[in-house]
């Protein structure tokens, strides 16, 4: 009787055994375990979902055709001048379409950082771009922007300036009067020793920028960056006199 009760017992533990295991593999295939994949959670593949290049060309166009508001938020400067302003950079060989990246990626690219203060990082993110190749691309359009100084920055006429000589309201009083001289805050990033200098009575951090523009054609005629925003206006035009900037003779 003991043999025939173990022969039993051991058919019954053969079958659990086999239970158990059929068991295990159906719960393992059908991702229901939780050894390997937690339950429900939805799993990331390798592959990217978006396509990187037709995502970045939507971009580029949802600020350049979304209307002047949206584009001047986006890049502080409306569609048609900064079209304007790459036809200029690929017709003087300044900047050139890489295999890539367009002139218009590079150039929007560096008005996004400018106009919104963000990191490379940041940028490279949103254009699907290395770190490497956007602080690269900056430097280029930067470098291609200065080039542009003798032709955007002239020295004022010494006639008097048509809409005030055309003009009962100015002329004859403002007859002599060849531009406009003024000041400005620009929003600066400086390293940590350096920001007390920098820091304005606003209390942000920024560069004293001083500029000149002529009247009919509100042309900058001389511009001086660089001064901590802790500079007194007059002191940042006493060096912009020492460096040679002044008025033609016998003009205000």
């Amino acid at each position: 009787m003991a043999d025939d009760l173990n022969e039993e017992e051991a058919v019954l533990i053969g079958a659990t055994t086999a239970l158990l295991g059929a068991t295990s593999v159906f719960l393992r295939n059908h991702n229901c375990g939780g050894t390997d994949r937690e339950v429900g959670v939805p799993q990331i593949p390798r592959q990217p979902y978006v396509n990187r290049d037709v995502d970045r060309e939507n971009y580029l166009n949802s600020v350049l055709y979304c209307g002047n508001t949206h584009c001047l938020n986006q890049i502080r400067m409306r569609p048609a001048p900064f079209l304007k302003l790459c036809e200029v950079l690929e017709e003087r060989k300044l900047l050139i379409n890489a295999v890539h990246v367009s002139v218009r990626e590079q150039v929007l690219m560096f008005l996004h950082i400018l106009g919104h203060n963000v990191r490379f990082r940041a940028v490279g993110g949103r254009f699907f771009r290395s770190t490497w190749t956007v602080h690269n691309y900056f430097h280029m359009v930067l470098e291609a922007i200065l080039k542009l100084y003798p032709d955007f920055v002239n020295p004022p006429s010494s006639s008097t300036p048509s809409k005030i000589l055309n003009n009962s309201r100015f002329y004859p009083w403002f007859e002599d009067c060849i531009g406009a001289l003024d000041g400005t805050h620009v929003r600066a990033s400086v390293p940590i020793e350096d920001q007390d200098r920098h820091r304005n009575r606003k209390g942000v951090l920024s560069q004293n920028v001083l500029a000149a523009i002529s009247f009919d054609d509100l042309k900058f005629s001389y511009v001086l960056a660089g001064w901590e925003g802790s500079a007194h206006d007059s002191k940042v035009l006493n060096d912009a006199l020492s460096r040679g900037f002044c008025a033609p003779e016998g003009m205000a």
